[in-house]
C-alpha cells in the first residue's frame, strides 16, 4: 500500500505531510489531502475507521467493485469517478473519492498515473488551486479527468481518420479487425464520458458539510460543459466509426458479388458445352455423327465458337465490371 498526505497551504498548492501520522490530519485544523494507492480491504478499513462514516459509504468504499456512482449525506461524499488512460486495458479503472469536512480522500482502483503527475504539480507549484480548500482540489482532479478523457477522444479521432484515408485509398489494407478493435475502444470512451457527466452534472447541486460549490458554482459548470463537450465528441466518433463499417461491409458485399458474378458466367458458358458433351456422350449406335471423319474436330469447333459467343456477349453487356 502506498499512502500520500498533503496539506494546502494558503499559497494554493500542496505540501507533503509524513504518511505515517495521517492520523493526526483527522483533527487538525486546515485542509488536507489523502491519497491512498494499491490497498486492500483490511487496509482501508483501518485508515477510514477514524473517521466515523457512514456505514453505507464505507460498505462501498471497502467493495473493490463498482457500486454506486455518487453517493452524498449531510457529512460525507462518496464518488465513484471512472477514468481512462491507456487503450489497452480491458477494465475501466476509476478512483473512489470520499470527502468529509476539510478532508478529500481518494482511493485509487488500478493504475492511475494522472493523480501522481497533478500531485507532483501541485506540490511544486506549476498548477494552483483556486481557493485552498478541498472542494477545488476535488473539481481540479476532476476537471483534469474529463480533459484526459477528451483527449484520448482526440486521439481516437486521429486514428478513424487515418483509417478512413487509407480505406479510401485501397480498402483491402484495411481489416475489419482494425475497425472493431477501434469501436470498442471508443465504447469505452463513451461509457466514461457518460458517467463522468452524471457525477460531475450531480455534484453541482451539491450542498453540504462534506462539499460545497456556493463560491465556486462558475468553476463546476464549465467542468459540466466540458462534459458534455467530451461525450458528444465521442458520438460522433461513434458515429464515423459506424459509417467507416457500413461502408466496409458495403465493399466487401460487392466484392463477393462480383466473385459471383464471374462464377455465375463461367457457369453459364460452360452449360451448352456440358450440353453438347453429355449427347454425344450417349451410347446410341444409330448416331451418324459418331461415323463422321469431321465430326470429333466439327463438334470441338462448334462448341469453341459457342462459348467465345457467349464470352463475347457478356463482356459487351459489361458483365466482367
Amino acid at each position: 500500500m502506498n499512502l500520500n498526505v498533503y496539506h494546502l497551504n494558503d499559497d494554493k498548492y500542496l505540501d507533503a505531510c509524513s504518511p505515517d501520522d495521517y492520523r493526526l490530519i483527522f483533527d487538525q485544523p486546515g485542509s488536507y489531502w489523502l491519497d491512498i494507492e494499491e490497498a486492500d480491504a483490511e487496509e482501508l478499513f483501518q485508515i477510514l475507521s477514524p473517521l466515523k462514516l457512514h456505514p453505507l459509504v464505507l460498505e462501498d468504499c471497502l467493495n473493490l467493485s463498482r457500486s454506486s456512482l455518487i453517493t452524498r449525506y449531510e457529512r460525507t461524499l462518496y464518488l465513484e469517478f471512472p477514468v481512462n488512460l491507456t487503450e489497452q486495458s480491458l477494465r475501466v479503472p476509476y478512483v473512489s473519492v470520499i470527502g468529509v469536512p476539510n478532508i478529500l480522500i481518494t482511493v485509487r482502483r488500478g493504475v492511475i498515473s494522472s493523480l501522481t503527475e497533478l500531485a507532483a504539480d501541485l506540490l511544486s507549484g506549476e498548477l494552483k488551486l483556486y481557493t485552498p480548500t478541498t472542494s477545488a482540489l476535488l473539481y481540479t482532479f476532476l476537471d483534469h479527468l474529463v480533459d484526459q478523457n477528451i483527449l484520448l477522444t482526440l486521439q481516437a479521432r486521429n486514428k478513424i481518420d487515418a483509417l478512413m484515408t487509407t480505406f479510401d485509398e485501397d480498402p483491402d489494407e484495411i481489416e475489419i479487425h482494425d475497425i472493431l478493435e477501434m469501436k470498442r475502444h471508443i465504447s469505452q470512451l463513451a461509457i466514461i464520458g457518460e458517467d463522468q457527466l452524471y457525477c460531475v452534472t450531480t455534484l453541482i447541486r451539491i450542498e453540504s458539510r462534506a462539499f460545497t460549490v456556493s463560491n465556486q458554482r462558475e468553476y463546476f459548470r464549465d467542468m459540466v460543459n466540458n462534459a458534455e463537450y467530451g461525450l458528444r465528441f465521442v458520438q460522433r466518433q461513434e458515429r464515423r466509426l459506424r459509417e467507416l463499417q457500413d461502408h466496409y461491409q458495403l465493399t466487401l458485399h460487392n466484392k463477393t458479388e462480383a466473385r459471383l458474378r464471374f462464377l455465375t458466367i463461367i457457369s453459364a458458358v460452360f452449360l451448352p458445352l456440358t450440353l453438347v458433351s453429355s449427347i454425344y456422350g450417349m451410347n446410341f449406335d444409330r448416331m451418324p455423327e459418331l461415323h463422321w471423319v469431321y465430326g470429333y474436330p466439327f463438334a470441338l469447333t462448334v462448341m469453341l465458337f459457342v462459348a467465345a459467343g457467349m464470352v463475347w456477349f457478356f463482356y459487351k453487356r459489361d458483365w466482367f465490371e
